[in-house]
């Protein structure tokens, strides 16, 4: 994907979309529900009661389209960014917060990524990443530079005063779990904020 929105022409505002086997994605005994992104400020809703109807089969394949890449050079990070979060897209790529505005606009643009366990991978190294450092969004023509203003270790319960945090600025949020492990839940959310510096349209 990253390759893709790469070959397009200078300033192009198109997606691009790949099919990927659920398989591939998910590997067995990789995947708990709690490790996929939390709802800010939202539980979990309690069990359905259980019917007679048959139960949905969960999609063999899913579409994960892009049209962003985020750039963090501290750490050497280029990475297509999908425009929403869950389970399927986290694995193979990082997510826009849909709830939260588009880069450039006014309040907190979040995204939300997975911990990899490869290094460099994902948000692998995102506790590397300091204040004074830069992280780009490259977005339908523009390039949008922010600078990190802090980083943070937090519990889940915190997180949607972040998210939701009230900015008459553009701001950008990156959120990850913490500390990497191989077994459970990590416990706690690290998440790296920034304002944005500058706007500029790609030609």
């Amino acid at each position: 994907l990253l390759d893709r929105l790469k070959e397009q022409e200078p300033g192009s505002t198109d997606e691009v979309s790949v099919d990927v086997d659920i398989k591939d994605i998910n590997p067995p005994g990789g995947y708990v529900d709690d490790y996929d992104y939390f709802t800010p400020t939202k539980t979990k809703p309690p069990l359905a009661e259980p019917t007679e109807a048959p139960a949905t089969k969960p999609p063999t394949v899913v579409t994960i389209k892009t049209d962003s890449i985020m750039r963090i050079p501290k750490i050497n990070l280029e990475i297509a960014i999908a425009p929403d979060v869950n389970a399927a897209s986290l694995w193979v790529l990082p997510g826009h917060y849909p709830p939260s505005p588009q880069p450039g606009d006014n309040g907190v643009t979040a995204y939300f990524g997975h911990r990899m366990y490869g290094k460099g991978r994902h948000f692998n190294r995102l506790n590397e990443v300091a204040p004074g450092d830069k992280i780009e969004i490259q977005r339908k023509g523009y390039l949008y530079t922010y600078v990190v203003e802090s980083s943070d270790i937090i519990e889940p319960p915190e997180l949607g005063k972040y998210v939701y945090e009230t900015s008459y600025r553009p701001r950008i949020l990156l959120v990850t779990c913490h500390p990497i492990q191989t077994t459970g839940v990590p416990k706690y959310r690290m998440v790296v904020r920034g304002v944005l510096e500058s706007a500029e349209p790609i030609s």
